[in-house]
């Protein structure tokens, strides 16, 4: 060191001190550069905060103004509800009062509708009663006239009187009435006899009807004839689905079939019926038809080609519905019968539904019996009143026929022998309301099937059972739903 020149050593030693210089000097700009980098970097992330800062400001006050709108509008929907609440309760009390009401009225309406059928069923049974005792006192008389005519007709061949014929122990009015059938038979002949007996049995009957209010129509004696139907009384039944409804009760009895019995059915299982039997009527299909052929015919007439032939036979109608069927659909459809309420019948619905139903029950047993139709729609048509009836009635109109034709050749040895003192007399035709002496036709209307249930009855009246013997009685009573 001590050989180097002085000069040398310090420009050696300023070289030295300006390099590190330089070296701290560039060390300190690219820190700077660095902190710069760094400061762009924390104030663009305070901006972005700032600014997510205010966003979230303007939000939340959003938020508050909605929660208070949300707050005034539950607490008007609270007291809207609170005032609602209050009117239902009120409008609840008021429903149960006006329900209790309506079920006092109800019980008196039963009470009430219980008396007057109970009253009618008395009333009826006493002129049943009436009747039947003079019946027997007229059977009687006409007795003891045939025997005192032929006891005066012996006398009268041996040449003496028979003091018998005005008896000393007889009342003054058995004496009386005696002699004036005695003079009328002798006057007017047995022929009018039976139609004085007829007419006297018609004014009898309608003065009955008169009697029960006219409860019984009129049209059902008419000709001279008894009812084959009669309306017995009512029952209040309890059901699966209704707390209660009203089933009608009726006596069925036909001579002719040796048939007895009770049908108990709802009102809507009589529509079902009516609707059944019309639709069978209606379903009878008679002949074809006719149509031309052109195998046989006129040689005058015009030729048709085969393709016509096949064209006509395609295209023609099917068959025709036959007229007696026709005819007696629309007897039957002429026979009035209740219209369906859309509300609960009241006590003049039930009233005047029981006598137009026991009508039609009454017409459709009489068509039964006499039948008038073909017999494609006498098999449905049975069917469906047996099923309504509970009761096997193809069996009973078989064992008729049999027995008609048993007693055939002994019944036209009587008609030829009584030929000349019988006439055909209006007691011997079944009677067939025509359409005129009917109302207005029932519309065509909406049907829902009867439930099949079996409810517990509860009776409100007990039917009149006079004149009808448990062990005589051929059909037993009918189910609720059949």
């Amino acid at each position: 060191m001590d050989s180097v020149p002085l000069f040398e050593r310090e420009h050696r030693n300023d070289s030295q001190l300006v390099q590190r210089l330089q070296n701290e000097l560039s060390d300190a700009k690219r820190f700077v550069e660095a902190q710069a980098r760094r400061q762009n970097d924390l104030e663009y992330v305070n901006e972005d905060l700032e600014r997510r800062l205010e966003q979230e400001a303007l939000d939340r006050i959003t938020l508050d103004a909605q929660k208070s709108e949300d707050e005034k509008r539950w607490q008007q929907e609270k007291e809207v509800l609170h005032g609602q609440l209050k009117s239902w309760e009120q409008r609840f009390e008021e429903e149960t009062r006006r329900r209790s009401m309506a079920e006092e009225r109800l019980r008196r309406a039963e009470k009430e509708l219980y008396r007057m059928h109970q009253k009618k069923y008395d009333i009826e049974k006493q002129v049943r009663r009436e009747e039947i005792e003079k019946r027997k006192h007229e059977a009687q008389i006409v007795r003891s006239l045939q025997s005192d005519s032929q006891r005066a007709q012996q006398n009268a061949a041996n040449g003496f009187l028979d003091p018998t014929l005005n008896p000393k122990d007889a009342k003054p009015a058995a004496v009386r009435t005696r002699q004036a059938l005695s003079s009328a038979m002798d006057f007017l002949g047995r022929q009018d006899k039976v139609a004085t007996s007829n007419d006297a049995r018609r004014l009898e009957i309608s003065s009955s009807a008169a009697v029960l209010g006219g409860c019984m129509p009129e049209s059902h004696y008419l000709n001279g004839q008894d009812k084959m139907v009669q309306f017995a009384g009512l029952y209040v039944v309890r059901g699966p689905t209704e707390s209660k409804h009203v089933r009608y009760t009726m006596d069925v009895a036909v001579v002719e079939l040796q048939l007895r019995g009770r049908c108990i059915q709802r009102f809507q299982s009589f529509f079902m019926l009516r609707k059944r039997l019309l639709e069978g009527l209606k379903s009878c299909r008679g002949r074809l038809p006719a149509r031309k052929s052109t195998l046989c015919g006129d040689d005058d007439a015009p030729q048709v080609s085969v393709g016509m032939e096949v064209v006509d036979l395609l295209t023609r109608p099917r068959c025709i519905q036959c007229s007696e069927c026709e005819s007696t659909s629309n007897q039957l459809a002429a026979v009035k019968f209740p219209r369906r309420t859309l509300f609960t019948p009241n006590f003049q619905d039930i009233q005047e539904r029981s006598q137009m139903l026991e009508t039609f029950l009454d017409y459709c047993v009489r068509l039964a019996t006499a039948w008038p139709a073909c017999q494609r729609s006498k098999r449905l048509f049975v069917n469906a009143l047996g099923k309504f009836l509970c009761v096997d009635l193809a069996a009973y109109l078989a064992n008729q026929k049999e027995d008609g034709d048993s007693t055939v050749a002994r019944t036209d040895a009587e008609e030829e022998l009584e030929q000349p003192e019988r006439t055909p007399s209006s007691s011997e035709v079944p009677y067939m309301p025509s359409p005129q002496e009917c109302d207005d036709k029932l519309h065509s209307l909406d049907d829902f099937e009867d439930r099949q249930s079996e409810p517990n009855f509860s009776f409100i009246t007990i039917p009149s059972t006079s004149g009808y013997s448990e062990a005589e009685g051929v059909m037993a009573r009918s189910q609720s739903h059949n």
